[in-house]
């Protein structure tokens, strides 16, 4: 929905580079993605204008921006990392995020690869559309997911969210799908990494406990509802599209791409399928750092290729698999 508040061309697959420009009043922030180049204070210091580049190839879909009076808070242990917040609730952001370098920790040692972009702005705000949302460089939180070191209820569902958000980064803002029948996969390789890093901050049996209601919900709403293919490239049936499917069609999609990629996991093997992750981001890395359009489609995750990818690291071949799993129903 881009196209609703600047001319653009609306589309996962058209990327490009762009620059920014938010003027705004002297006294609020405008946050948005990229790398922020140059803060300019007006003469009459009543306004100020933001200047940011994006210097990896984005679509407009993932570009967005929040303005506001921010508190600022710099991670103490990666600078590159940003965190926003209303006034008054430093504090409990603090506490909040106190966790995030180990995410990135995790996720560079686990992928062989640091993270895509040069900076990562974590933007909380009240009454926002959904409790995460996920752009280039961006995420934009709602402050129900902040709480103090008082309440416990909530760590593990805002360090899963949290987690989820940052793995987008990886597959859904970096590399992204190249059709939305190719949508099942970027989704179930960032809820795949990021239930990783749950089994290491919270345990197996934890990790377990939540592959168990991902398993659970899906096979609950297919006992009485019929769900499109992830993928509907090989059939004529007709695939995940976002104006085809209701919400809670594309939250069971959403936990059924997390439950294939494991399915695969447990095919080819962990370290093979990790090694996978590892070319994929190696092919887009230097697409994205190529001058050449023409190279960035390697930033685009289709299905065809991802498992043409699994046959030459593994040697198997996965073709079977996709037809009862991926490009079929139930």
């Amino acid at each position: 929905s881009a196209r609703l508040w600047f001319p653009c061309v609306d589309s996962y697959t058209e990327v490009c580079h762009w620059s920014l420009s938010f003027t705004v009043p002297h006294n609020m922030k405008a946050i948005s993605c990229g790398d922020l180049t140059e803060q300019i204070l007006s003469v009459d210091g009543k306004r100020n204008t933001f200047h940011y580049h994006i210097s990896i190839p984005t679509p407009a879909p993932l570009i967005a921006f929040a303005i506001g009076c921010f508190e600022v808070y710099p991670d103490p242990i990666i600078p590159e990392v940003t965190y926003f917040c209303l006034p008054g609730l430093s504090s409990i952001l603090k506490n909040t995020v106190q966790f995030v370098h180990e995410v990135f920790e995790y996720y560079e040692e686990l992928l062989s690869s640091g993270f895509p972009h040069s900076s990562y702005k974590l933007v909380f705000v009240d009454n926002s559309y959904q409790s995460v949302m996920n752009y280039s460089s961006l995420g934009i939180f709602s402050t129900e997911l902040l709480h103090s070191h008082r309440i416990i209820d909530d760590v593990q569902m805002t360090r899963r969210l949290i987690a989820q958000a940052i793995a987008r980064q990886y597959f859904g803002c970096y590399m992204l799908h190249q059709s939305w029948s190719d949508w099942w996969l970027s989704e179930g390789l960032s809820l795949f990494i990021s239930g990783l890093f749950i089994r290491r901050m919270f345990g197996s049996t934890e990790y377990q406990f939540y592959i168990m209601e991902e398993h659970n919900k899906v096979c609950q709403y297919e006992m009485n509802n019929i769900l499109p293919p992830l993928c509907g490239h090989s059939t004529n049936t007709k695939g995940f599209h976002p104006q085809l499917c209701s919400e809670k069609q594309t939250h069971i999609l959403s936990s059924k791409s997390h439950l294939v990629l494991r399915m695969i996991q447990l095919k080819i093997g962990h370290e093979l399928l990790i090694q996978v992750f590892n070319k994929l981001l190696t092919l887009a890395s230097v697409a994205a750092s190529s001058s050449e359009s023409i190279k960035w489609s390697n930033m685009l995750l289709s299905t065809d290729g991802f498992l043409k990818l699994i046959l030459t690291v593994s040697g198997k071949d996965m073709t079977h698999f996709a037809d009862q799993w991926i490009s079929r129903n139930g």
